[in-house]
């Protein structure tokens, strides 16, 4: 019965209620501007992700948010858009599997034009208007976007090296793409097995029952053995803002910024 009822209330209404439900002085949501009080826990130490110790997965006290559902890899990306100053600029992005509040604070930035999109699109549909891509095939001419933003997909995507090489297509010169993924810090190579085909295997060897692979350090090679130039942001040295603590980040997680030259 409650359950009914809540999915007929507004969502801005709803948003405004938890914004006050949860409001407190300990933390700060950067993607829904939201003082509050605590971050809920989230994820889980499956025994793939405490064995090759897997920044950017498992168990966190402080997680995702009680307003808006960012988690601490949302904030950190979003921190990197704000450094930008993207509210300023006019450019054309691309939001492979768009997170909620993300593309919600994209969407109202006029100036920006923003494409969303996923494999399944009906997903999406009540935040953005997601068209059907597959990112091995992206239905977009060369050097279409300024900005891709692919937040934890790539380990998803069996044929991750041809994801790599469509992003580095469509994306232009001096645009970058953030390519957020799982990675171990203690595999030197990439784990992954072509035979492990089941949902049951995947969890078992992934940490994930959708997951391919468990990326290793040579995840920043493998783009740039596509072509791109890799960097990476360490919001804990190179950020400018205030109360960064607040925002409660994995200390151990960086922004992975691949960029793509400016043709000669």
């Amino acid at each position: 019965m409650m359950y009914s009822i809540r999915k007929f209330i507004p969502y801005r209404i709803k948003f405004i209620l938890k914004k006050i439900f949860y409001l407190g002085n300990s933390y700060y949501c950067n993607c829904c501007q939201s003082h509050i009080r605590r971050f809920c826990p989230g994820g889980e130490d499956l025994p793939p992700v405490v064995e090759y110790r897997i920044t950017g997965a498992g168990y966190r006290e402080q997680d995702y948010c009680p307003v808006c559902k960012s988690t601490y890899r949302h904030r950190m990306v979003w921190l990197y858009l704000q450094e930008l100053k993207i509210r300023e600029n006019c450019c054309t992005i691309l939001h492979i599997a768009p997170e909620e509040m993300i593309a919600r604070r994209l969407s109202l930035m006029k100036q920006l034009k923003y494409v969303t999109g996923d494999t399944e699109p009906d997903r999406y549909r009540h935040f953005t208007n997601a068209i059907k891509i597959n990112i091995t095939q992206i239905p977009f001419n060369d050097e279409t976007f300024d900005i891709i933003i692919c937040n934890h997909v790539l380990e998803h995507i069996p044929d991750d090296r041809l994801a790599m090489k469509e992003l580095y297509r469509v994306l232009r010169p001096e645009g970058f793409a953030l390519l957020q993924v799982p990675v171990s810090e203690i595999l030197e190579k990439t784990y992954e097995d072509p035979a492990i085909q089941t949902e049951e295997e995947r969890l078992k060897h992934f940490g994930q029952k959708d997951h391919v692979r468990i990326y290793g350090k040579d995840y920043l090679q493998r783009l740039a053995n596509t072509g791109f130039e890799v960097e990476v942001y360490n919001p804990f040295k190179e950020s400018t803002y205030p109360a960064i603590d607040k925002l409660a980040l994995n200390p151990d997680e960086r922004v992975i910024v691949a960029r793509k030259a400016r043709k000669i």
